[in-house]
């Protein structure tokens, strides 16, 4: 098994060009921030969670909430957008080895999906750079986990050289041919739902999903 320091690094900000300020919307009597990191805290292997936003005023209230719930938070002097860059720093503040990544639109995600992808990573013979559940079998959008090495995430920092590639920093560990990557497969047969809030319909529906289920 891997040693070193686990955690998950949830980027979270409240500029969203489909709704705006969606991160800390109320879902099921919480912001929908708090359900993805609660999922992360409860998760099998994760050490620390960590939110990791900037210091553009609009985002100062993800700030306070992180400091009421005792929540580590670490904000990115430098562009939004530059969300690899706002990864490494905030790896290389808490002294974390390797990353898992859940992106804050992900209300749904469950602890037990995020402790198989992180184990499958730290156990596998194959030292894989990068594992996680897209691009699998059974894969939903909504319960997206991913998993790499700090050390991977400096190598690709090196190579970037476009906007996007700042942005999507995940695409170029998957998708170079220069990094061992693995997708744990699921083969969930409701493939087809979207599970992820990106709109007011997707908000409404995530909604009506926690009235049913309950505590």
């Amino acid at each position: 098994m891997r040693k070193g320091t686990v955690g998950a690094i949830i980027q979270a900000r409240m500029a969203s060009t489909r709704l705006p300020g969606k991160t800390l919307m109320e879902i099921g009597g919480k912001p929908l921030l708090q359900h993805v990191v609660e999922a992360a805290q409860k998760a099998a292997y994760v050490d620390k969670v960590v939110v990791a936003t900037t210091w553009l005023k609009e985002n100062k209230p993800i700030i306070e909430w992180a400091e009421r719930h005792y929540v580590f938070c670490f904000v990115y002097n430098g562009p939004e957008e530059d969300t690899m860059a706002r990864t490494l720093a905030a790896a290389q503040t808490y002294d974390i080895d390797h990353i898992v990544r859940i992106t804050p639109d992900c209300p749904l995600v469950e602890p037990d999906r995020i402790g198989l992808v992180v184990a499958v990573y730290l156990h596998s013979l194959g030292n894989y750079d990068y594992v996680s559940n897209l691009g699998s079998s059974g894969y939903i959008d909504g319960l997206d986990v991913e998993v790499f090495s700090c050390e991977a995430l400096e190598k690709v920092f090196s190579m970037k050289t476009t906007d996007f590639e700042k942005e999507h920093s995940t695409q170029i560990l998957r998708m170079s041919g220069q990094f061992k990557t693995h997708s744990v497969q699921t083969g969930c047969p409701m493939s087809w739902l979207k599970l992820s809030v990106d709109t007011e319909d997707d908000l409404e529906f995530v909604r009506a999903v926690y009235r049913r289920k309950g505590k």
